[in-house]
């Protein structure tokens, strides 16, 4: 499985880089990983299924993300599966329109940056727990 992680706006704080660099790396040993920044230019590609970082979204447990990943991995049709978190305005209704998942990390809001570094750990705990990792401890 691929997993994509894209950012639109830049990261402010040097600190968010060094603790998503951890999470790539743990990632490797589970999927085939990538990440972007992007300036606010989202590029959607065929064979990818895009999920939104959205205060609309569905709420999701570490174990039901889980779920999900298992359930669009099975999918024939989706090659990558991509998280997309916004900038500090987070996306416009066109982006958030053209992604097939709106997710909610939480009923609080975070900056942009938390958004992105949170987003890889929820994923790499999600999929520690398909891999029977003991790093999910609930």
């Amino acid at each position: 499985m691929k997993v994509q992680f894209v950012k639109l706006g830049r990261i402010s704080e040097p600190l968010f880089h060094t603790l998503v660099a951890e999470y790539e790396k743990r990632l490797r040993a589970y999927c085939d990983v990538s990440s972007q920044i992007l300036k606010n230019e989202l590029v959607f590609v065929p064979g990818a299924f895009y999920i939104a970082l959205d205060e609309r979204g569905h709420a999701l447990s570490s174990p039901a993300l889980a779920e999900k990943l298992a359930q669009w991995r099975l999918d024939p049709a989706i090659k990558t599966i991509c998280f997309v978190v916004g900038g500090p305005y987070g996306l416009d209704d066109s982006q958030r329109a053209s992604c097939q998942f709106l997710w909610s990390l939480s009923a609080g809001t975070f900056t942009s940056d938390m958004a992105w570094l949170i987003v890889w750990e929820q994923v790499y705990r999600s999929l520690s727990i398909l891999h029977g990792s003991a790093y999910h401890h609930g």
